[in-house]
């Protein structure tokens, strides 16, 4: 038998045949209770602070710009994907929209121009379902615009 095979059975004997051994005690929590919340003061005594109006942060009218001409002067070839492109543009120009979800409406736009100019859609199914995701995603576009204080585009 190897060393560690004489340890492992040496500490397996120890632990049994100990009829002389006390009981184990029983274990010992060192937790205390959690104190009961407090329950908030009616609505007439609390004092909220006033809300801070956020900063509208804008994209740099150049970028809004150069988005715009290749949006206009670009023609993915199926013909909802360009209005879906429009209707990105339209809410990349709302100011009413906050400087981050134009950024992503940018971003998003812009990595689908990138796309649309490589892609050519030979099969008739392929681009069918193509032309039915852009509108689609133009239908949600106007659906959120006049909740977000934009003119549907």
């Amino acid at each position: 038998m190897t060393r560690t095979g004489l340890v492992v059975a040496a500490l397996a004997l120890a632990g049994c045949g100990g009829k002389d051994r006390p009981a184990p005690a029983a274990p010992i929590s060192n937790t205390v209770p959690a104190p009961e919340p407090t329950p908030p003061p009616p609505d007439e005594e609390r004092e909220d602070p006033p809300l801070e109006p956020v900063a509208a942060t804008q994209l740099d009218p150049a970028v809004v710009a150069a988005f715009e001409q290749q949006v206009l002067s670009t023609a993915t070839g199926v013909p909802e994907c360009d209005a879906y492109l429009r209707g990105v543009l339209a809410l990349v120009k709302c100011d009413k929209l906050p400087g981050s979800a134009q950024e992503a409406m940018l971003e998003g736009g812009n990595a689908m121009l990138d796309a649309f100019g490589t892609a050519r859609f030979q099969d008739p199914q392929l681009a069918q379902q193509v032309s039915e995701g852009c509108g689609g995603a133009l239908d949600a576009l106007r659906q959120a615009a006049p909740a977000l204080g934009c003119t549907p585009p």
